[in-house]
């Protein structure tokens, strides 16, 4: 048996600080407007990442063939994903958002092997049918509770977020190997933040700023210092110390705390479909997972 790691803490820190941001942003949402709460959160919490990439780093040797990809995938992993991410949370459960946007991991299986770049198993696919029988038992009790809410379109706005962030992972490949992940991260997110900034200025001149509580500027700190440059920080010293399979097996605990803290910190009833789908995904993505390094050990 493995022995546990300072690195092992951390993951389960990071965990947390994720698992949270979910239903402390869709608060803030009540306040903000989607676009202007990303315009500040995702620029500021690129600006933070620089700080660790320099002082581990020291300079950046990026490669001009590289740029462009850069360019193309900043966009698609902090344009595109971050926008559809904020206006699903705004339209659906936070505990709906943390179940679906695990699926990301079937999504870039499926990409994956579309491209030829590995081979799915037996085992690989029956984890995605799971998983995508766990979806649709979530949009099954988002329809039952669509009118009013506007649930369904918010859990479908989410997963086209998840399909954005299984672009960018998927096509990320490649740039991983010349870049380390604190790098490829802060120069793909600085690309979006800086994007997002300038989309968004009709909605930074139209938020009534003055109107907004201390309690949803904390929520906004929160969402830009700890749960994206702070946990990214962690998250990578993790990867260094416990490899990236040991480290990813603590996301799959985030969509089980997102459900507790969003009962805890806005009151989201829990239902049974929610708990059913839930374990559906889990199940496939745990399969999926586990079956695709075995598949790639072999």
């Amino acid at each position: 048996m493995r022995k546990l790691e300072f690195a092992d803490i951390l993951g389960l820190v990071v965990v947390l600080l994720w698992a949270a941001n979910l239903p402390l942003a869709k608060d803030a949402l009540r306040e903000f407007s989607p676009m202007s709460f990303n315009a500040v959160r995702i620029p500021l919490s690129a600006l933070l990442l620089w700080f660790p990439m320099l002082l581990l780093k020291g300079r950046i040797d990026l490669q001009p063939r590289d740029i462009w990809k850069i360019l193309v995938l900043g966009i698609i992993g902090n344009v595109f994903y971050l926008t559809l991410f904020i206006h699903g949370l705004e339209l659906t459960k936070a505990g709906n958002v943390g179940l679906l946007m695990s699926v990301g991991t079937v999504f870039t299986a499926l990409l994956s092997s579309l491209l030829g770049h590995e081979y799915l198993g037996r085992m690989v696919w029956v984890g995605i049918f799971l998983s995508f029988g766990g979806v649709a038992v979530i949009l099954l009790e988002s329809a039952e509770f669509a009118v009013g809410t506007g649930t369904l379109v918010g859990d479908l706005i989410t997963l086209a977020a998840a399909c954005c962030w299984s672009v960018y992972t998927v096509f990320s490949k490649t740039l991983m190997k010349s870049y380390s992940p604190l790098t490829f991260t802060t120069l793909t997110l600085s690309v979006g933040g800086f994007a997002l900034f300038f989309i968004s200025l009709p909605d930074l001149m139209d938020q009534n700023w003055g109107q907004i509580s201390t309690k949803s500027y904390l929520e906004l700190g929160y969402s830009s210092i700890f749960s994206l440059a702070v946990a990214y920080s962690i998250w990578f010293y993790c990867v260094d110390r416990l490899g990236s399979t040991k480290t990813a097996i603590y996301a799959n605990l985030v969509p089980f705390w997102t459900l507790l803290f969003a009962w805890f910190f806005i009151g989201e009833e829990v239902t049974l479909l929610q708990i059913l789908g839930g374990i559906l995904i889990l199940t496939g993505i745990y399969l999926t997972k586990l079956n695709r390094k075995l598949t790639t050990d072999n």
